[in-house]
């Protein structure tokens, strides 16, 4: 006969199957009917004796197989403790979050759990690391440092890499002085100063990012030569610009309109340029620059096209006595030349002779006016200003 409820044979007239301990009663009845026993009291104890053993046998099984201490000490195998260790492993997987079902192995879903890494992640840091060592400029260094976030925000814990920014950070830093040294070493210019400025904004947020992902770190230095950066970067533009028209000046007699206007190209668009300030030291040289660059450009120009381009440019010049002289002596129009007497007059009233001068006394001058930071070189230009000002004003 055969157990209906795993399949497999059985002997007749057995109550319980031996395979999965299911009742066999339907089968038993059936054997009952289809065999006849002898009615003797002897038969009847056999039958009920079997039936007793099979069933205490069936729950020994039971109590081996579910009795973890009993099973245990059959066995040999300390099933128990591997079942606690099975179950801390899967609680601590769900609740980090590291396993999408916690039936599967805790191993398989965390990188980082408590204090060690998996081999994965352990090879990831160390490639880092080795990119740290062979880094010898401070660019390769900021990217260094950004690895070190990148690793620290995708396993969101900044504990393993904390130590090596710090020591990382102080390498950066030194080698970022270094190259801002190197760039102030290549003289002055607007493309320098935009380009160092660039450099300081990248280190502030690098640091920010750190700082954000829980791994502060010295800023100090590099704050500090930020805040002033502007300041002396404009004070060295104007050193620079008296020291070159001197040294052309001295080799040629005249200061020369090239050189400057190099020097000074693109300042107006810096921070520290005052705009609105027109007795800016800086802005004085800019504009005497622009001057004398606008003069270099009258040789090539016929009278109609110079007279166009003064036009345009006069208040960016800030109505420099020597396009004021140009447009007077090229065009020869009366009101022109109305500007270059009352101008002319405004300068002698102020004590400055300008328009006696031969081509390379008024070049030289127009250095020297915009580097005097007198009252009385500053009051003979606003009252030249204001003049010229009120008249585009009026008369365009």
């Amino acid at each position: 006969m055969f157990c209906e409820q795993c399949g497999k044979q059985i002997k007749d007239g057995v109550a319980f199957c031996n395979f999965c301990g299911a009742p066999v009663r339907v089968r038993a009845a059936r054997q009952v009917q289809e065999v006849t026993l002898p009615k003797t009291k002897r038969k009847k104890g056999i039958l009920i004796g079997a039936a007793a053993g099979l069933l205490i046998g069936i729950a020994a099984a039971l109590v081996i197989v579910y009795v973890p201490a009993i099973r245990d000490r059959i066995w040999g195998t300390d099933f128990a403790a591997d079942d606690e260790a099975e179950n801390e492993d899967l609680a601590g997987a769900y609740f980090s979050g590291n396993i999408a079902d916690a039936g599967d192995s805790a191993v398989h879903g965390a990188e980082i759990g408590g204090n060690a890494l998996t081999d994965g992640v352990q090879e990831e840091l160390e490639a880092i690391d080795a990119l740290a060592a062979q880094s010898e400029d401070y660019f390769a260094l900021w990217e260094v440092l950004q690895q070190y976030a990148d690793f620290a925000e995708t396993h969101a814990n900044p504990d393993f890499v904390s130590e090596r920014v710090q020591n990382v950070f102080a390498d950066y830093q030194r080698k970022f002085f270094e190259h801002i040294e190197l760039l102030e070493g290549q003289g002055v210019s607007s493309g320098l100063y935009l380009q160092m400025n660039m450099d300081f904004t990248d280190a502030l947020e690098l640091a920010a990012r750190l700082s954000e992902l829980g791994m502060s770190v010295d800023t100090t230095q590099i704050e500090e030569k930020y805040t002033v950066l502007p300041q002396t970067y404009k004070e060295r533009y104007i050193s620079t610009f008296a020291e070159l028209a001197e040294q052309s000046r001295n080799e040629n007699g005249v200061v020369s309109r090239s050189v400057l206007w190099s020097l000074m190209e693109g300042v107006d668009q810096l921070e520290f340029y005052e705009r609105e300030n027109p007795e800016d030291p800086l802005r004085r040289c800019y504009t005497a620059a622009f001057a004398l660059q606008i003069d270099g450009e009258m040789d090539v120009l016929s009278d109609l096209q110079a007279n166009i381009r003064i036009y345009e440019v006069m208040e960016d010049a800030d109505y420099s006595p020597l396009l004021i002289y140009y447009l007077a002596e090229r065009s020869q129009d009366a009101e022109a030349m109305e500007w270059r007497n009352h101008v002319q007059t405004v300068m002698e009233n102020h004590g400055y002779d300008f328009f006696s001068r031969d081509i390379i006394g008024m070049r030289n001058f127009i250095y020297e006016f915009s580097m005097d930071g007198s009252e009385q070189a500053a009051a003979c230009r606003s009252e030249i200003r204001e003049y010229m000002r009120d008249y585009f004003q009026n008369h365009n």
